[in-house]
């Protein structure tokens, strides 16, 4: 099969600055890529007229995100979405700890669905949102 891979997962946000700062603490590492495209290009690839985008790209260990905000068109404000609406996703982040990773975040802000759980074989998994209501787990073994 031609199928290599998964290159890269794109969230848009509305404040690229404060959602860099937001994976930074979830322990991504920007690279310092900044693309703005504006042209002909990006309202043809994504169909949508006027598109006016700003991404960084991030990275944790082998794994890109690509962090964009539109700056045309407005887009809909849907989040937080729930993970049982369509179009609802989740990133899970592997961590040494739940735990201590849920306190560590819960300090700095990050507002989360419930306590650290329990799951079947010793992991703990916890549910928490980005700052712009998209999900994050955190999860231990």
């Amino acid at each position: 099969m031609g199928i290599q891979g998964v290159g890269h997962t794109s969230i848009t946000v509305r404040d690229l600055e404060r959602s860099i700062a937001f994976y930074k603490l979830l322990g991504f590492e920007d690279t310092g890529t900044r693309l703005h495209l504006d042209d002909e290009f990006i309202e043809t690839l994504q169909a949508i007229p006027g598109a006016d985008i700003t991404a960084a790209v991030l990275r944790l260990n082998d794994y890109s995100l690509e962090v964009i905000r539109y700056d045309a068109p407005v887009g809909y404000n849907h989040n937080p979405l729930r993970t049982s609406d369509v179009g609802g996703f989740h990133i899970c982040i592997s961590v040494d700890s739940a735990d201590e990773e849920y306190a560590r975040l819960k300090a700095s802000g990050m507002e989360f669905k419930s306590e650290v759980l329990d799951y079947a074989g010793g992991i703990r998994v916890v549910y928490g949102w980005d700052p712009d209501g998209n999900t994050i787990e955190l999860l231990s073994q």
